[in-house]
């Protein structure tokens, strides 16, 4: 290649400001993004994971931000989802646990029964007794004196009679 070939091309200018948009042509493409959009909806994986997000408790502000949805699309697609997804997971988990009790699961039944019949191992212990309470030392002094008396001793036990 010789400079000559190189010279010969004219260099044109750029002209200042924005290029000059059709705009029609961008209202087409808005149209057409927007009916895309919506033949995506309902969409099965944003559907699981706003119920798993419900679930686990998530905010509808903070569903909408991990699904990249907006809260119109959110309450018009997947309101059911995010209102009625944790009790419908929790009835399936407590279906399936009920399904391995009465499949012979001890530790299964042993749950159900303690959780959902109110079933309990622990024994109970009465701790009331019915115990005097002295408030003033000559009142303890008094009722010592009156036991002796009575010929009981400090051990609880009666003395012998001779």
């Amino acid at each position: 290649m010789d400079q000559t070939d190189i010279a010969e091309k004219p260099v044109q200018k750029r002209r200042p400001g924005r290029p000059k948009k059709d705009i029609a042509a961008l209202k087409r493409q808005l149209a057409e993004s927007k009916e895309k959009k919506l033949h995506n909806h309902p969409d099965p994986a944003i559907s699981q994971a706003i119920t798993t997000m419900a679930l686990a408790g998530f905010p509808q502000a903070d569903i909408c931000k991990v699904c990249k949805i907006s809260s119109d699309t959110l309450n018009k697609y997947y309101l059911e989802e995010a209102t009625h997804g944790r009790q419908r997971v929790m009835a399936e988990v407590v279906g399936s646990l009920a399904q391995r009790a009465i499949a012979g699961s001890d530790t299964a039944a042993i749950w159900l029964t303690k959780t959902r019949l109110g079933w309990s191992d622990r024994q109970q212990v009465d701790m009331n007794a019915n115990v005097d309470v002295v408030h003033h030392r000559g009142e303890l002094v008094s009722e010592l004196a009156g036991l002796i008396q009575k010929g009981i001793t400090i051990d609880a036990e009666a003395e012998p009679k001779e």
